[in-house]
């Protein structure tokens, strides 16, 4: 078994800083992605809690905001070093469990993914989260090696404040429980006085966002709820997410990760009883939280592939050290190279349609592509319009959704703030009888318009007056159609 140290081998050091440098490359060449701005938004109107997730991605970007600048290139820069960050834990986590060896194919499977590469170019609620699961089980299996129970409350610590970014943090102290009844070394904890105070100490963490639910009622907890557990198309979900987790997580080495455990090649997976504590403990929180989003898929109306990013820190670090143990290096090349290949066709393939949009795809089609290019040159039309009839730069933009509010709150020069017509629980710093008086403006796809203008009507007790339209290009064709309407003060 391994050990963990702050310095780690010359090799991985340069694999993360070349993951620094190309995705911040990348992450350059694209515009912030809509939920990355509106998380921005948040870290400026610091809150308890928001309407679908806790606070902690917030408190995270919050020093994005003490540059004074316009915060793009901090916020590309902060996303990739969170991610390196991540990388980093899950190397150490690695070298702890295992060694130096099993450490570095685990590095080199991640790199080898979707997710855990392009994703970096995302700063979201999973990466405070990620960040705490595997320091979580760094704790855990120290404290498996070291019976040291003051590890315990650090633990309760670290489960705290991943809640903070994510409740499914609770998947880890639920997978340290069945961890309890099944390891018999691990049963101590029953007996000791520092598991519950650990559980105390989580909840003491939580309680400022409990307590801001409370007054707001549980709108967190009902709306993720409602989400999970309703309006889903049972078979049609789940095959969705199976197979598209699979694409996310490589299907060249998630789909070894499957064969092998099946074949029951990973011998260090295999058994639930008599195992080393800390090995039953990492297979639990690989096969717990999978089993609940398995089944969450068939319940509710989302079927997201990432929610099992944490089984998949578990899953890859068995199949790395299988390959640490049985591959030649010769071997261990070609398998990398074909999953590092595939990992760039598919970011490749993305990467042309945002840019080139090769399939001709119109704006309505295009919508998710679109959504993380040329922001700039829409703010800058739309700053244009508003000189052209002498208007003030509004204090508040309004969008059906918050996607495109929250896009060009980030890349107007003067960074009004967002109002949601669509969720008005979110508008926590836009309440309605606010943006009535202020005013604001309207800017909704020209396809959707009628319906939207209708809606905001209702909503702000006016009319506005229009200010035609904004077409924003990319190479050839069109990324956007926004009509633009303004809502002057109220006297």
């Amino acid at each position: 078994m391994g050990s963990v140290s702050i310095k780690i081998p010359p090799l991985p050091t340069l694999l993360l800083g070349l993951h620094f440098c190309v995705w911040l490359g990348v992450s350059l060449g694209l515009d912030i992605h809509p939920d990355m701005a509106d998380h921005w938004l948040w870290s400026k109107y610091l809150s308890w809690g928001y309407y679908e997730h806790p606070p902690l991605v917030a408190l995270t970007m919050w020093p994005v905001n003490l540059f004074g600048a316009p915060p793009i290139l901090a916020l590309k820069v902060g996303s990739v070093l969170f991610s390196v960050f991540i990388l980093y834990l899950a190397y150490q986590l690695a070298r702890l469990v295992f060694a130096e060896k099993t450490a570095w194919f685990y590095l080199l499977i991640l790199e080898s993914t979707v997710y855990f590469s392009f994703g970096s170019v995302f700063w979201h609620i999973d990466q405070p989260y990620m960040a705490c699961w595997l320091l979580g089980l760094m704790v855990l299996v120290a404290w498996s090696r070291s019976q040291d129970h003051r590890l315990i409350l650090l633990f309760g610590f670290l489960a705290g404040l991943g809640a903070l970014s994510k409740y499914i943090m609770v998947l880890l102290p639920v997978s340290m429980v069945v961890w309890l009844v099944l390891s018999k070394p691990a049963r101590v904890l029953l007996k000791r006085p520092e598991t519950y105070l650990g559980g105390l100490i989580a909840l003491g963490i939580l309680s400022p966002n409990l307590y801001w639910n409370a007054q707001h009622e549980w709108i967190t907890f009902s709306y993720n709820f409602q989400k999970g557990l309703s309006g889903a198309n049972p078979s049609r979900h789940f095959i969705a997410f199976q197979s598209s987790q699979i694409l996310l997580f490589s299907l060249p080495l998630a789909a070894s990760f499957w064969f092998l455990w099946g074949r029951g090649r990973l011998k260090a997976l295999q058994g639930w009883r008599n195992q080393e504590p800390a090995l039953l403990l990492l297979k639990l929180t690989g096969v717990v939280p999978f089993l609940f989003f398995s089944y969450a898929a068939t319940q509710g109306r989302g079927a997201d592939p990432h929610w099992i990013n944490i089984s998949y820190y578990s899953f890859f670090l068995f199949l790395a050290h299988h390959w640490s143990q049985s591959f030649s290096k010769q071997r261990a090349q070609g398998v990398f190279s074909f999953a590092l290949a595939w990992n760039g066709l598919l970011v490749g393939l993305l990467l042309w349609q945002v840019l080139l949009n090769p399939l001709q795809l119109k704006p309505k089609q295009n919508l998710p592509f679109a959504k993380v290019t040329h922001w700039r040159e829409t703010a800058t039309q739309i700053e244009a319009r508003l000189r052209e009839y002498h208007l003030p730069p509004p204090r508040y933009v309004i969008s059906r959704e918050y996607h495109l509010s929250s896009s060009l709150a980030l890349y107007l020069s003067f960074q009004p703030w967002t109002h949601s017509l669509e969720k008005p629980i979110r508008n926590l710093w836009s309440p309605r009888d606010q943006v009535i008086r202020a005013g604001g403006l309207l800017v909704c796809p020209d396809y959707e318009c009628e319906s939207v203008v209708r809606a905001a009507v209702a909503e702000l007790g006016r009319q506005p007056k229009p200010l035609g339209m904004v077409e924003t290009r990319g190479k050839g064709f069109v990324l956007r159609r926004l009509e633009l309407y303004f809502f002057k003060a109220a006297l």
